[in-house]
């Protein structure tokens, strides 16, 4: 009899939504290795190393949670690990952004595309699944969720809650098991008014700048 346990790999476990996802798959009791720059795995430097261990690891699911500037890491790692598992019944469930959808990118540009291509990606990965690639690939994209990159916006409690955005991709993992697989989802917050969105825009813009300075993992 084949064990309920699973070995859940999670990029970005230290804090915000991976956290609350590494935390709630170690209370049950599975198998979850967390990889980030506080434990010595930097994406912005060696994403590589990530791929080589997840594989190595020989992980059930990943959690594609952390985003690196300018390399595209998420992306790679999406793509490298679903071509390498192509023969196995594996998932990979991606933390996206509702930025991707956006003409007016937020933030930055680089971090609105990465994220759009993980959404694209997701979308075409359904139409080989199962016949021609068995692992599932799928991506939440996110609007604004009570992260540090909300720091110091006003109405913080009309955003996405961390736990909440947590769940939806917890959930997910049942999804392994499923004739059918859900290949991208946008979840949006309260939306506001202009003004209040430029006013957003801002702020947002500057925590991801000096995020990304400080190598965020």
């Amino acid at each position: 009899m084949k064990s309920n346990i699973l070995k859940i790999a999670i990029t970005g476990h230290t804090e915000g939504i991976g956290k609350e996802i590494y935390d709630y798959f170690e209370l049950f009791g599975h198998n979850v290795k967390g990889f980030a720059r506080a434990n010595g795995y930097d994406l912005s430097e060696d994403y590589q190393k990530v791929i080589d261990e997840i594989i190595e690891w020989d992980a059930d699911i990943v959690y594609n949670n952390a985003w690196s500037y300018g390399n595209q890491a998420q992306l790679h790692i999406l793509k490298t690990l679903h071509e390498h598992w192509k023969d196995e019944r594996k998932s990979i469930i991606s933390t996206g952004s509702a930025s991707g959808y956006a003409k007016d990118k937020v933030g930055n540009d680089v971090y609105a595309n990465d994220k759009e291509a993980l959404s694209e990606y997701a979308k075409k990965s359904a139409m080989l699944w199962p016949h021609k690639n068995k692992c599932k690939v799928q991506n939440v994209s996110f609007g604004y969720v009570q992260t540090k990159f909300l720091k110091g916006v006003h109405n913080f409690k009309n955003y996405i809650p961390v736990e909440a955005a947590a769940k939806i991709l917890i959930d997910l993992y049942h999804d392994r098991k499923r004739p059918y697989v859900i290949a991208e989802q946008l979840v949006t917050h309260k939306m506001t008014s202009k003004e209040e969105h430029e006013n957003l825009k801002k702020i947002v813009t500057t925590n991801v700048t000096e995020s990304v300075l400080k190598s965020y993992v």
